[in-house]
């Protein structure tokens, strides 16, 4: 999360961030919280295993979302999800 916080430092993203998509500020503070929190400490890093089975879960979800919903601008959100966790995943693989 450096690269995040450190656009997080710049006054004129987090305040547009905070007019044009509040919710995503919100949710982008509370990650930045969270991680920080699970990975500040040595002693409480989340094996590998465990951050592939939070991912694996997302996606499940999303793709059967994506799979199921009626409405295009969900099935669009879906697809971004998707695109986004599929992303990781290749990075993932990069750094193996």
């Amino acid at each position: 999360m450096d690269e995040v916080q450190k656009v997080l430092q710049n006054p004129l993203v987090r305040t547009g961030l905070k007019t044009v998509a509040p919710q995503v500020a919100l949710g982008v503070d509370l990650a930045v919280t969270v991680v920080g929190g699970l990975f500040g400490s040595r002693k409480r890093k989340p094996s590998a295993a465990k951050l592939m089975a939070v991912i694996d879960k997302q996606l499940a979800k999303v793709l059967e979302d994506l799979a199921t919903t009626e409405s295009k601008h969900y099935r669009n959100e879906c697809e971004i999800r998707a695109h986004t966790l599929l992303g990781v995943l290749m990075e993932w693989d990069r750094i193996k």
